[in-house]
């Protein structure tokens, strides 16, 4: 059923650019699809395709829980494809969703009010060790709806220092970010971080509130060797802090040991806290 969902998703967008389900909006560039009793709003069909396909139908961020209104933290939430998931397998969750760039976030924030989604924070910031204002560099094109290059889409945006990539196709602007650690004040049942770079520097800052974390997945971006230290040492906090953790691409298991041969660009680390759940 899944498969179907997307081929038909896949073939809509491919064959019926300008059709009912597929309209564009004046404001801002934007396209709406209605998709799963879904409106969903975005500026690039490519992208749009590919994140739904890892959320929807690969359920990269599919969890368990046992409450109704499970507590859950998303950062990078981009324009909230992630947060309509949560809210169609839970739809009491309470979520807050944390997203830097200003333009993602203006669609995040009409996603979910023109889906009426409600017990939804939504933060414009980056989360970052110091939590004080950032330089954010994000891609000059991303407003390209058919961009066909990957480093023009919207979904690689980062804060300096995070990434080692050209710069020439990203402009910068200064952002406001916070603590991590100062949203987890609670347990909290489910953590997605998916920021382009900073996740070991924003685990090793939440490392004293783990405890109060059930469970987290990590999108985990990884092209050099000096990618591989950060993913070491991401790895080893979770493991000192009590946590059963896998890594996973495509829904495949990777080996540990074989990640470092391979550097597969990205990659999921899915963790639970062992001592919560006993």
């Amino acid at each position: 059923m899944n498969n179907l969902i997307y081929i038909k998703l896949l073939s809509t967008a491919m064959f019926e650019p300008i059709s009912k389900r597929i309209k564009k909006s004046a404001e801002n560039n934007l396209r709406n699809i209605k998709i799963l009793g879904l409106t969903i709003s975005f500026l690039n069909i490519r992208e749009l395709l590919e994140i739904f396909k890892d959320i929807f139908i690969l359920k990269e961020y599919d969890f368990v829980s046992r409450k109704a209104n499970p507590k859950i933290i998303d950062c990078g939430s981009h324009i909230g494809l992630g947060v309509l998931f949560f809210k169609k397998i839970y739809p009491k969750a309470e979520i807050t969703a944390i997203e830097p760039n200003p333009k993602n976030f203006r669609i995040l924030s009409q996603n979910i009010s023109q889906n009426n989604l409600k017990k939804i924070k939504l933060v414009n910031a980056a989360v970052t060790r110091a939590g004080s204002r950032v330089i954010f560099y994000r891609s000059k094109q991303a407003t390209n709806v058919f961009a066909r290059e990957m480093n023009l889409w919207s979904w690689g945006d980062f804060v300096k220092g995070a990434m080692n990539k050209n710069l020439i196709n990203y402009e910068a602007l200064e952002v406001p970010s916070l603590r991590l650690s100062s949203l987890i004040t609670k347990q909290i049942d489910f953590l997605k971080i998916d920021i382009e770079g900073s996740e070991s520097e924003v685990l090793s800052e939440i490392k004293d509130k783990l405890y109060l974390v059930k469970k987290l997945v990590i999108e985990f971006h990884n092209e050099t060797k000096e990618d591989f230290k950060k993913l070491k040492k991401i790895l080893e906090i979770l493991d000192k802090e009590s946590f059963n953790f896998y890594l996973m691409q495509k829904k495949k298991i990777l080996d540990e040991n074989l990640v470092q041969e391979t550097l597969p660009p990205r990659l999921l680390i899915k963790a639970t806290n062992s001592i919560l759940l006993n």
